[in-house]
């Protein structure tokens, strides 16, 4: 009924606006303590100053990419993005972004590998869709667990459609978590907790972007196996994405 529709969404209202609160205040009162601490104690000391102050830049950061997740997420939801569909080269993207997040992970003992074959052309939204990529491998790396652990991106192409898998060898998902991982701030258990980095919404972003694209996606896994994140995109053969692009330019 519309009543219990009604309670339903200001439940979720409520938990939302709980887990967002306690997302900010963790990032808001380490940037104060730490602040307060460069003002007492470390502000003549070189060392622990940089300490300090690289604390207060990684929490500014982390809450830069909380407000962006949450704005980003109400937008699609409330359906006020609207997909800037285009025919592009989506195994140039792919691997740009792929080569990008190896760079500003270099310090990490994750192995992030890649097989995607040349000049695989689709018609999506590229912006979302390099979200879309970039959440999932970041998603990879942030859950695989400790140690040197392997990431591998694939895409397998068909004649009208490509699939692209995100596959770690991680600690992977039980049954009963799997079928709530594209849920906004859904907290698993120990073998999917949650890690202090991310919001808890990059997955739910993923689900609503490729929603919006019709594209079939989903996940794979096998606790203590690790984890296959996947999703599909229409394909556009190479001659007709080419076409595509004289007439524009004409």
């Amino acid at each position: 009924s519309a009543t219990v529709s009604l309670e339903r969404t200001d439940e979720i209202r409520r938990e939302l606006l709980a887990n967002v609160s306690h997302d900010l205040k963790t990032p808001l009162t380490m940037i104060k303590a730490y602040s307060e601490m460069i003002r007492d104690l470390s502000g003549e000391n070189k060392q622990k100053r940089e300490a300090h102050l690289k604390v207060i830049i990684d929490e500014t950061d982390r809450l830069t990419r909380l407000v962006n997740d949450m704005m980003d997420l109400s937008k699609i939801e409330s359906g006020i993005i609207t997909l800037n569909k285009e025919v592009f080269n989506f195994s140039e993207v792919a691997t740009s972004l792929i080569d990008t997040i190896k760079m500003s992970n270099i310090d990490t003992p994750h192995k992030i590998k890649y097989s995607i074959p040349n000049d695989l052309y689709v018609l999506a939204d590229r912006v979302k869709i390099e979200q879309v990529l970039y959440n999932l491998v970041i998603n990879a790396i942030k859950h695989s667990g400790e140690g040197d652990r392997n990431i591998d991106i694939k895409v397998i192409a068909t004649q009208k459609r490509i699939k692209v898998e995100v596959k770690d060898d991680g600690v992977g998902i039980s049954k009963e978590n799997l079928k709530h991982i594209w849920d906004r701030y859904y907290k698993a258990s120990e073998s999917f907790t949650r890690n202090v980095q991310g919001s808890g919404l990059g997955l739910s972003i993923v689900k609503n972007i490729l929603l919006k694209h019709s594209s079939d996606f989903g996940a794979e896994s096998e606790v203590g196996k690790g984890t296959t994140f996947w999703f599909d995109l229409e394909r556009i053969p190479k001659k007709d994405a080419l076409a595509d692009r004289t007439n524009k330019k004409d």
